[in-house]
């Protein structure tokens, strides 16, 4: 008798949410039968699914048509469903609630996923800004390049390509007396492109239109200074030059459309974790003479970053 009540006065959600929550509580599963998702992007199965928030905007929509907004539904025989009336049309409001059809402000997206500027991305990087503290942004690009074709995007965990690379990183500016959380980083480009197919005009193309986001980076947290990694040195100066600034360990005026700040261009995590790489392939193979090479190597590059970085926080008003 008391589940009989109990089942009766149970408020059922309406149809469409009905269906929508049918389909939320289906979602986990068929994302790890199908593969619809994580394999077109290549990335490896997750071991958790949170729909929590779905739930939520689930709960506030049917609050929302339960309220006093709620549109009356027609009596008439010839017509089903909400009838919105003129001034919520005119005034741009929902017929359910009456609100504004804008999102919510958590809900905005990223300035790489609204651009427009480039037509052949496969898709946007989802966390190509990560927010620091000092004025310096770490310019790098962990997309897709040359004979990294199979790269993935892991931005929404790690700053570089993979936790190894995150780790000399941190282990690189802490020698200056930094955290890597002292940092900005951005990637550029801020999306992922088919680079089998790519040119080095279309490389160019998406460079110069990154830029505006650069810029934009550079304007609204007022940076003096911008170190330079990997794929994204070759693409802002060329393969050559590129070398040779991270050589050089010089800091060099670089335009960004109406900005211009200071960049210092250093070899990047992934090339460090190569030397490395040799070194110890080197030691195994027992071979003294290959072993001091690539040890001595794996020493100078380091040293020579080191001192890129010291000579570039020497600057006024970054530490």
């Amino acid at each position: 008798m008391n589940q009989t009540t109990t089942d009766t006065d149970k408020k059922e959600l309406p149809e469409p949410l009905n269906q929508m929550q049918g389909i939320l509580n289906d979602l986990s599963e068929v994302l790890t039968n199908e593969d619809l998702l994580w394999t077109t992007e290549g990335q490896t199965q997750p071991t958790h699914y949170d729909f929590s928030g779905m739930a939520e905007m689930l709960r506030k929509a049917h609050d929302a048509m339960e309220g006093p907004h709620t549109v009356a539904r027609t009596a008439s025989s010839g017509s089903t469903g909400f009838v919105p009336s003129g001034p919520e049309i005119s005034s741009g409001k929902t017929p359910i609630s009456g609100q504004s059809v804008a999102p919510p402000p958590d809900l905005q997206l990223a300035a790489n996923q609204k651009c427009t500027l480039c037509n052949d991305r496969i898709y946007a990087t989802r966390r190509f800004f990560i927010q620091g503290v000092k004025p310096v942004v770490v310019v790098h690009f962990e997309g897709p390049f040359a004979g990294r074709t199979e790269a993935r995007d892991r931005s929404q965990k790690i700053y570089f390509g993979s936790e190894q690379e995150d780790d000399l990183f941190r282990r690189m500016v802490e020698r200056i007396g930094l955290t890597i959380e002292d940092l900005h980083f951005q990637q550029l480009p801020a999306c992922h492109f088919v680079a089998e197919t790519s040119t080095a005009d279309d490389w160019n193309e998406r460079t110069l239109n990154c830029l505006t986001h650069l810029e934009d980076t550079i304007k609204r947290e007022s940076i003096k200074l911008a170190l330079i990694t990997g794929p994204a040195a070759v693409l802002l100066f060329g393969e050559e030059a590129a070398k040779q600034f991270s050589e050089s360990g010089e800091v060099v005026q670089m335009p960004v459309l109406s900005q211009q700040i200071g960049a210092v261009v250093v070899r990047s995590p992934a090339a460090l974790l190569s030397l490395e790489g040799r070194t110890r392939k080197a030691q195994a193979s027992g071979d003294d003479a290959s072993y001091k090479t690539a040890r001595d190597q794996e020493i100078k590059v380091k040293k020579q970053i080191l001192s890129s970085l010291e000579k570039a926080f020497s600057l006024p008003g970054l530490k």
